[in-house]
């Protein structure tokens, strides 16, 4: 991509960033960097402005007078009706990740933000005020290592003691179960890139955006009942599917990938054993569930009645979920049984990895990875 594209590529995103705050109702509050008399968003007490004149770190700017209050705020209204789906979010985040590296770095952070708060149905975190020395105020871990996703070395950063969501790698935005998930997949399969892989349910980011960028046999499915299962959204981004009752054929996947989606279901033994059906031999399930329960015995906090009807067993808790403002229900607390649980139910071997290695950004609660292994019989032994 030559410098003119990535250039306008930029300015497209830009532009498209502005559309997005307006439409999602984001205020900004923004202090201007007197060298070039502008408003810009400060990046660690310096001026971010794209195609700046002047030096960039303000104790090295040629402008005697030139001076710069590093505080941003982005402010994000109480949660609405989105009109932007995630198929609409995956085509900008599709347009963002063919800019050159080199060139995102004023709009990096802005555009994984909002495309995370619009595929996820979330909220855009409030950006602390910068310190003197530039750090951010209420940081509780901030440190360079190695993002197993990025593959490259990056900085993860906390401003929440929780890490299992608040540990974020600066260049992905990926959090600590989703990096565990990456070196287990790798590991397995280490020429993923060339495998055929389903995920279910996946928020567009870290593992997610890597194999929709690099693997070129992925295919991700929603739980979207507004079209009939086996056909694309409009878009063509997703396809709709139920994870208990898939339209898939058998044995059509080397690869199928989970995150945090065994907690929400009310059959998990009839997912399990479609997923089974639908890998081949020498494939694997990959996925991360909280296992809250630890060596309890799992428990049910929610089933369906015999009409369809919720039946809470315990005070409702909803996740975020990426095609319901409301949230997706948690209908079980798993344990330590889970692995026994889903190979009983599948015929699967199951095993269970927990990773603590604060190197590559993996330290957390619950972010244990499951590997559910369809093998060949053994046989002559």
């Amino acid at each position: 991509m030559t410098a003119h594209s990535n250039s306008a590529a930029v300015l497209r995103i830009s532009r498209i960033i502005v559309r997005l705050q307006s439409r999602l109702s984001i205020t900004t509050t923004q202090h201007g960097c007197q060298c070039c008399n502008s408003e810009h968003v400060a990046e660690g007490g310096r001026c971010a402005a794209p195609f700046h004149d002047h030096s960039q770190n303000h104790n090295d700017c040629p402008q005697t007078e030139c001076q710069w209050v590093s505080s941003t705020t982005l402010l994000a209204p109480p949660p609405i009706s989105f009109d932007v789906g995630f198929g609409t979010a995956l085509r900008l985040f599709r347009q963002f990740s063919r800019i050159e590296r080199s060139h995102t770095t004023v709009f990096k952070f802005s555009v994984t933000a909002l495309l995370k708060r619009i595929a996820g149905r979330g909220q855009l975190p409030s950006n602390a005020a910068s310190t003197p020395d530039g750090r951010p105020q209420g940081v509780v871990y901030d440190a360079p290592g190695w993002c197993p996703i990025c593959e490259n070395t990056v900085m993860f950063t906390a401003r929440n003691e929780w890490f299992r969501d608040h540990l974020f790698c600066s260049d992905c935005g990926s959090i600590p179960r989703e990096r565990a998930l990456m070196i287990v997949f790798a590991q397995f399969y280490p020429n993923w890139r060339s495998l055929s892989i389903h995920e279910s349910s996946p928020v567009l980011r870290g593992v997610s955006a890597k194999l929709q960028k690099e693997c070129r046999s992925y295919v991700m499915s929603q739980y979207d009942r507004r079209i009939p299962f086996g056909s694309f959204d409009e878009s063509g981004a997703y396809r709709s599917e139920d994870i208990e009752n898939q339209t898939f054929k058998d044995e059509c996947f080397d690869v199928v990938i989970t995150q945090d989606v065994f907690e929400h279901l009310y059959r998990p033994d009839r997912a399990i054993k479609e997923i089974s059906r639908t890998l081949r031999v020498g494939g694997a399930h990959i996925g991360t569930v909280p296992i809250v329960q630890k060596n309890a015995a799992s428990r049910r906090r929610a089933s369906l009645g015999e009409n369809g009807e919720i039946i809470h067993h315990l005070e409702p808790q909803y996740h975020s979920s990426a095609l319901s403002d409301e949230g997706a229900l948690v209908t079980i607390d798993w344990g330590y049984d889970i692995a026994r649980y889903l190979t009983d139910q599948s015929g699967l071997v199951t095993t269970l990895y927990l990773i603590d290695d604060l190197s590559r950004g993996v330290r957390a609660e619950f972010i244990e990875v499951m590997v559910n292994q369809k093998v060949a019989a053994v046989d002559g032994i």
